[in-house]
């Protein structure tokens, strides 16, 4: 598991430098742009990461996935931009790597 997420950290350094970014949307290829988020609307995604590691260490594995989802959905519209509809039909890897990466950028920085 340790090979994985080393694997992970070295995709969301690659990442985390892009402003632009390439995605599947519904069939076809739509550019975004990174845009640096708010305070009010990070403040808003630790409120929901917090409700999901209270609902996982419950054991509510249902409300954690819901909440899950909830994030990546929040982090794709302040990060990217992109609509509801646009992530529900996007490729969910390559969003999640983004988001991942957008906010790996927001905590650390740019990588050196």
């Amino acid at each position: 598991m340790g090979q994985v997420n080393d694997n992970y950290i070295k995709t969301l350094r690659s990442y985390a430098p892009r402003d632009q970014f390439d995605i599947e949307v519904n069939g076809s290829t739509k550019s975004y742009t990174r845009k640096k988020i708010k305070a009010r609307d990070y403040a808003e995604l630790e409120k929901i990461r917090a409700q999901f590691t209270k609902a996982q260490n419950s054991g509510d594995i249902e409300r954690a996935s819901d909440l899950q989802f909830e994030i990546y959905i929040k982090c794709a519209q302040h990060y990217l931009g992109m609509t509801k509809e646009e992530f529900e039909d996007a490729d969910f890897e390559e969003v999640k790597k983004v988001c991942d990466a957008c906010n790996f950028r927001t905590l650390h920085g740019l990588p050196n």
